[in-house]
């Protein structure tokens, strides 16, 4: 790497930053560019922080790349990255792994790139990254598999990752199509260290033991060695002193299993390990070379075996010795990294040798019924032992017999002894010494049983009884089971297992009603039984007398005393069947109020006393109450109308004071007596004739009491109505076209047209003439029909009754429009937005210019011209079908107009090469213009030469060497794709 510095630096922003306006470079992605003139530099500018540290890669592809960083404004480079003699193509700028960068005004950097020897053009990429806060980096994680790709050159993906002071950690690459290129960064941006494979040439790489000496977050970047493939790779990344999970223990003695499920993982495990502990180990593999490395505590390795050349499935690593009392871990790993399979881990250790604690994770069954006998109880965990000294299973803290299953799994005899008693009962393993321990325990649940409540006794008592004692009959009682009256707990006897008895004081019966009693077994299990109902009854209530016994009808309230025994709080009075709520309440007496309305007619009242339940009942006999008759009136009527024309039906009449008999009451129509049915006091019914309801209007009813003391009751008005009109669809006509003629509109319905009867137009009324009872006709107007759309047609009928009918919708149509032009026809693509004219007949205010069959936005200017704005947008290369639509109702879509959307016109600016020696072999030529569409053809006087798009200013095509066989000149064009205008301007390539 070398400073390069400009002589006219000034002239080179004057003229070359310009023409290349400045492209944001981002960090964490590839970026691309082109040097399509030997002299050409593109500049880019980046955000960055002073002192943050970046690093640049960039692969040029006929160029052999230079790049200089400068601060914003600055014509002298802070750092230039070139390589000697301008050969190469792949070029780091990273002095001492990275670059630091300096104060910039704005935090803005400037990055220039060109051709060293500015003689060539080609194309490059270059990969930018912050590496003190790297952009998109994506964290690390320990214990597991990370993959990747590396899709662009010379990108680097790039991962952080938390490291304490002292961890050591390996690092293990599986790549394909690359060979894997690791490298650190420090917290602060500057390079921790590098590891790849002599040559770049190999797939598999280990970065194993590196320690870090301080806490931070560290940066990684992985990349192709050489950047110049892409593919995919593989991570495995792990701490050596404090493996990440899964860690399995250690089990001395034991068989332990294994799998390498993928590539290029290991499965560690941990034993604690005593100065002078001598340990062999043994592993049969299938599909792996197996290979052990073996880690102190602080995370250093001690030792490894495989086999050679990484062949075979079977290891042994005899009499590995402990030098020191610590934590150890231990590796399986494939030898290669490259293969998956399983394996079986063998162990034996002389010495101290301790063995880990056992874990539990679950027991089978968890609980059982107190008294349910002894049962066979599965324990899982973790760390169970079968050796010299045996894990065991312990209950409460005393061993159980034990059988061990698998390191994973043992069974334990309980004896029934154990669950005869309801408990929370801890169950522990037991690994005896060296090491072990005993685990955390799981609790056994001993249950007692649920109850059973079949049966009370006694079942009920009389409220304020004395205090008695219940029996209760079920199964599944225990001692401590409690009786429970409404929930609260009762003196209780345990008797049996299907018996306990209770007393019930007093006070708990004091008042009726009903109590829910259960009973409570107490937890662990137990739990309480379904109810019984225990009933506390009312007594059946007697009368004796009443004070008053009559009393004139009409009359206000007043206050009735009766007189009898087993009167209750909740004793109600019943007149005839109406409730009235005591005033008062003694065993002896009860004071209610009458209301009026109880005495608003004349006859009989039967009183009698209620007591609720549960128990009571009503009195017997009931004591009769006098009401003497009064004139009668009248309430309501029923029905309080009918409709004109109706047949003859039966009214009802209520009111007060109707009397029967000889003399009974009588309901008179307009003053003239009608046939009356007597109900009741408040109730008449009347035979009203068909000949009463021939004329629409109104008619008073009322009542007379024929008898001394009667007269005739207050009139009520019964309404005979107008019936609703009713229309029948269709309309005739049912429908018309906007803009026609007044015209007659006939209107059919029921039989419900009377002579009043008006015909409305979407509400509002229209002159109608009566034809008959089922048909008017109305005359509707030119104003009525000149706009498009639904329009409800109802009739109305004059009070009484009458009001408007159901709605039958009249449709006014739009025409179908017509288009016989557009405006312009055609139009260039790319273009910029354009207002589009169309001329034809029969457009209305709410027409749709439709492009494509998308609707523009649309200004209605005639009948016979629309204007619509076309987007930028829409102006994509072809044909385009351009139709009006008018919306319904009617309306439909004209037949289509064609706008023509041609590709612009090609211009060539340059060629390179320019001019080429008579007999030259065939070569690329490059043309430079603007306006290349796809398809675009670069043609050599007049001949098409097959041509490659680079970009829309850019093309390239093979020229055949006959082509320049002789000395002259050739005109070269480029022509786009049909539809276009024309093909572009000639410039001449010179044969020397």
């Amino acid at each position: 790497m070398r400073i390069r510095y400009f002589v006219a630096a000034a002239a080179l922003v004057a003229m070359c930053i310009p023409a290349y306006a400045a492209t944001n470079l981002p960090f964490g992605t590839v970026t691309t560019g082109t040097i399509a003139s030997a002299a050409q530099v593109n500049h880019y500018t980046f955000e960055a922080n002073t002192g943050d540290v970046v690093s640049f890669s960039i692969v040029g592809n006929g160029i052999s790349p230079e790049i200089q960083v400068f601060t914003s404004g600055s014509l002298t480079a802070f750092e230039t990255g070139v390589l000697g003699g301008c050969d190469g193509n792949v070029l780091a700028v990273n002095t001492n792994g990275a670059v630091v960068l300096p104060a910039s005004p704005g935090g803005t950097y400037d990055v220039w790139i060109s051709d060293c020897a500015t003689t060539n053009t080609g194309s490059y990429s270059i990969y930018a990254q912050r590496l003190n806060n790297p952009a998109g980096a994506v964290n690390l994680p320990l214990g597991q598999i990370t993959s990747g790709s590396i899709a662009t050159i010379p990108q680097s993906n790039t991962y952080t990752f938390i490291a304490n002071a002292g961890d050591y950690v390996n690092f293990v690459t599986v790549a394909a199509n690359i060979s894997p290129a690791l490298t650190i960064y420090n917290p602060d941006g500057k390079q921790f260290g590098q590891s790849y494979l002599g040559g770049c040439d190999g797939s598999v790489m280990e970065w194993n033991q590196v320690q870090f000496k301080t806490a931070g977050k560290y940066t990684l970047l992985i990349g192709d060695c050489a950047a110049t493939d892409t593919g995919q790779y593989s991570l495995y990344f792990q701490r050596t002193n404090n493996p990440a999970g899964p860690v399995s223990s250690m089990l001395w003695g034991q068989v332990q299993s294994g799998s390498i499920a993928s590539v290029p993982k290991s499965e560690v495990y941990s034993f604690e390990g005593t100065a002078n502990d001598v340990m062999d180990f043994t592993i049969d593999a299938n599909g792996i070379s197996p290979a052990l490395v073996l880690y102190d505590s602080s995370g250093y390795q001690l030792g490894q075996s495989y086999l050679g050349g990484c062949d075979g499935s079977n290891l042994e690593w005899n009499n590995v010795k402990i030098a020191s009392t610590g934590t150890y871990h231990l590796f399986v790993k494939d030898c290669s990294d490259t293969n998956t399979g399983t394996y079986t881990l063998s162990s034996q250790c002389a010495g101290t040798c301790l063995l880990p604690a056992p874990t539990l994770t679950s027991l089978s069954p968890n609980n059982a019924l107190a008294g349910s006998g002894g049962l066979t109880l599965t324990v899982n965990g973790s760390n169970f032992v079968n050796v010299e000294s045996n894990s065991v299973a312990q209950w409460a803290g005393a061993d159980l017999t034990t059988t061990w299953k698998s390191i994973t799994q043992m069974t334990a005899a309980v004896p029934g002894t154990d669950t005869a008693v309801a408990g929370l009962y801890p169950v522990t393993v037991l690994t005896p010494a060296p090491g072990g321990g005993i685990s955390p325990d799981l609790i056994f649940t001993v249950n007692n049983p649920p109850p059973t409540l079949t049966s009370i006794s006694p079942t009920s008592a009389t409220a304020g009884g004395p205090a008695l004692k219940l029996t209760l009959t079920g199964k599944n009682f225990v001692q401590g089971s409690a009786v429970q009256w409404n929930g609260n707990k009762l003196d209780t006897t345990y008797v049996s297992a299907a018996e306990l008895t209770a007393y019930v004081p007093a006070a708990d019966i004091a008042t009726a009603g009903t109590a829910s009693v259960t009973v409570n077994n107490p937890a662990p299990g137990g739990g309480t039984t379904a109810a019984q109902t225990f009933t506390i009854d009312n007594p059946v209530p007697a009368t004796t007398s009443l004070s008053p016994t009559n009393i004139t009808a009409g009359s206000a309230a007043f206050p009735l005393t009766i007189k009898g025994s087993n009167f209750v709080s909740g004793s109600v009075v019943m007149w005839n069947s109406t409730s009235l709520t005591p005033a008062s309440v003694s065993p002896g007496q009860i004071q209610v109020t009458v209301p009026a309305s109880a005495i608003a007619n004349a006859g009989p009242a039967s009183v009698t006393v209620f007591n609720p339940a549960p128990g009571g009942g009503t009195s017997k006999p009931a004591l009769n109450f006098t009401i003497n008759p009064t004139a009668p009136t009248t309430t309501s009527l029923s029905p309080a109308s009918a409709i004109l024309g109706s047949p003859a039906f039966t009214l009802t009449v209520k009111g007060t004071n109707f009397i029967s008999g000889a003399n009974a009451s009588v309901v008179k129509w307009n003053g003239s007596s009608r046939t009356t049915t007597y109900v009741s006091p408040t109730q008449l019914k009347a035979a009203i004739l068909k000949a009463d309801l021939l004329t629409a209007g109104t008619v008073p009813v009322t009542v007379t009491n024929p008898v001394q003391g009667g007269g005739t009751s207050n009139a009520q008005t019964f309404t005979i109505d107008n019936p609703v009109p009713v229309v029948a669809a269709p309309l005739v006509p049912p429908s018309t076209a906007a803009g026609g003629a007044a015209f007659t509109l006939t209107v059919n319905g029921a039989a419900n047209f009377v002579s009043s009867s008006v015909v409305n137009w979407n509400g509002s009324p229209r002159v109608t003439t009566f034809v008959s009872a089922t048909q008017l006709t109305a005359a509707i107007t030119a104003a009525d029909i000149a706009v498009a759309g639904s329009f409800p047609v109802t009739v109305t009928n004059p009070m009484p009754g009458g009001g408007a009918s159901n709605a039958v919708p009249f449709t006014v149509n739009n025409p179908k429009p017509v288009l016989t032009a557009i405006s312009p026809a055609s139009i260039i693509a790319g273009g910029s937005a354009f207002t589009l004219t169309a001329t034809g007949s029969n457009f209305v205010a709410s027409s749709v210019v439709r492009w494509r069959g998308v609707p523009l936005s649309t200004t209605y200017v005639s009948s016979t011209e629309l204007q619509a704005a076309v987007p930028a947008g829409y102006l994509l290369d072809g044909a385009v079908n351009v139709t009006i639509l008018n919306p319904t109702p009617g309306g439909g879509v004209s037949a289509t107009q064609t706008l023509t959307i041609d590709n612009p016109v090609p211009v060539v600016m340059s060629l390179s090469p320019t001019s080429i020696a008579a007999g030259s072999a065939g070569f690329t030529l490059t043309v430079n213009g603007f306006n290349f569409n796809e398809g675009a053809v670069v043609k050599w006087n007049g001949s098409a030469l097959p041509t490659v798009l680079v970009s829309d200013t850019q093309l390239q095509a093979p020229v055949p060497s006959q082509s320049v066989a002789a000395a002259g000149s050739a005109a070269v064009t480029v022509a786009n794709p049909a539809p276009s205008p024309s093909p572009s301007n000639a410039v001449t390539f010179t044969i020397q």
